[in-house]
């Protein structure tokens, strides 16, 4: 029991120490829902996710592509150092946010086989008699958070951020900043829905290990104490 234990301790920290990179819900340009059917698990769905992204990169990168090409048309009038510097945020803002959306997909998967392994466990305290109640609705609780991140991540993932308008040369700075902000709000909005999921799964951890904790007390009645003759 011991050693069910430690092994419980190290699910909760690996979940607490879980360094994340988050991001905010955009408006999707396809309904991440398409992107699963049937019954399949949260680390199937993540890693069909996952593949039929890649699927997509081209159609993002053409529609990002063309965005550049408005951008160019604006700049037209702007000096050509300030030029390229503009051009660079705008590949950098879809560059970051390919970056960081795939980093939340391997988060969320790295969750989901926390998750399978802690519904493991309940199955098998169940089947030893403990009451596992609490941590089976936590369980659900965790799967639900873990698939609104995914449909999160999967919505931002598709998003291309419009080429920004520009008034200008003296005030390129605020134009830009327009474009830059966007991607903070969006971000710092899944940044939140990746959190709860996150919370949930860690929540479900300290649930089963309070259950391994009574199990044992059970099971190691206290010696009583021999009374003097």
């Amino acid at each position: 029991m011991a050693k069910i234990l430690k092994g419980l301790v190290a699910i909760s920290v690996l979940i607490l120490t879980s360094a994340i990179i988050f991001a905010q819900t955009p408006q999707s340009e396809e309904r991440p829902s398409e992107f699963v059917s049937g019954k399949e698990t949260l680390k199937e769905k993540i890693e069909k996710a996952r593949e039929l992204l890649a699927q997509k990169r081209l159609e993002i990168q053409n529609k990002i592509e063309a965005q550049k090409e408005i951008l160019a048309k604006r700049l037209a009038k702007i000096s050509e150092q300030k030029r390229k510097i503009v051009e660079r945020i705008y590949e950098r803002v879809n560059e970051l946010n390919k970056r960081i959306t795939d980093h939340y997909l391997e988060v969320l998967e790295r969750l989901a086989k926390i998750l399978e392994k802690i519904e493991s466990r309940v199955e098998k305290f169940k089947a030893q008699g403990a009451d596992t109640t609490e941590v089976e609705k936590a369980v659900e609780i965790a799967k639900t958070k873990i698939e609104k991140a995914r449909e999160a991540v999967i919505a931002q993932a598709q998003k291309v951020y419009s080429a920004p308008q520009i008034t200008t040369e003296k005030n390129l700075r605020l134009n830009v900043g327009v474009i830059r902000k966007q991607l903070h709000n969006d971000l710092k909005g899944v940044e939140k829905i990746v959190k709860e999921a996150r919370s949930a799964v860690q929540n479900c951890a300290i649930l089963l290990a309070k259950v391994a904790e009574t199990k044992e007390k059970i099971a190691t009645p206290t010696e009583a104490t021999p009374t003097s003759p």
